[in-house]
């Protein structure tokens, strides 16, 4: 059974999935927004888009047990999140905001938040610590018999352990 912390990691990735996949082809509204807050979002604020996601995914009753987050704290980690949107879209990129709300009314800015909460897990991930918990969970998987099988029906060399 893996760790508590690998199960974090594992959240984290399966999160950044979802933030990062799916989204319909995008307006040229659209793009422009998602430019515009990707060239606003500093590290802090990816910071508080990082800190806001576990929040979010420690509110699973299968993630619960392993992390110890007050209800105080989680308010303060909604509220950050919540001052930084509202910079992004009201102040940042109020003009490009404006115009998809206008056009397309507010699923429309969803594209670009997707990518920006995205761009926040894979800074996250990149760290050095982020790094090598995505290599020790990888190796679980990689580096068994099953896997070493698939790789050489598939004619591809055994996995270097």
């Amino acid at each position: 059974m893996p760790s508590p912390s690998r199960r974090a990691r594992l959240a984290i990735a399966t999160c950044l999935c979802l933030c990062a996949g799916g989204a319909a082809r995008a307006s040229s509204l659209q793009d422009d927004l998602t430019r515009c807050l990707v060239s606003h979002v500093t590290p802090a604020d990816e910071d508080v888009m990082v800190t806001w996601t576990f929040a979010l995914i420690a509110l699973s009753p299968k993630l619960k047990p392993y992390t110890v987050l007050t209800e105080t704290q989680r308010a303060a980690i909604t509220q950050s999140w919540a001052d930084l949107h509202t910079r992004l879209l009201t102040k940042d990129c109020r003009t490009e905001t404006m115009l998809v709300l206008k056009a397309e009314g507010e699923l429309g800015i969803i594209p670009g938040l997707k990518t920006i909460a995205g761009g926040a897990m894979r800074a996250m991930l990149a760290t050095p610590e982020g790094h090598a918990g995505a290599i020790d969970s990888t190796k679980l998987y990689r580096n068994t018999p099953q896997m070493d099988a698939l790789r050489a029906e598939a004619g591809l060399p055994p996995n270097p352990k």
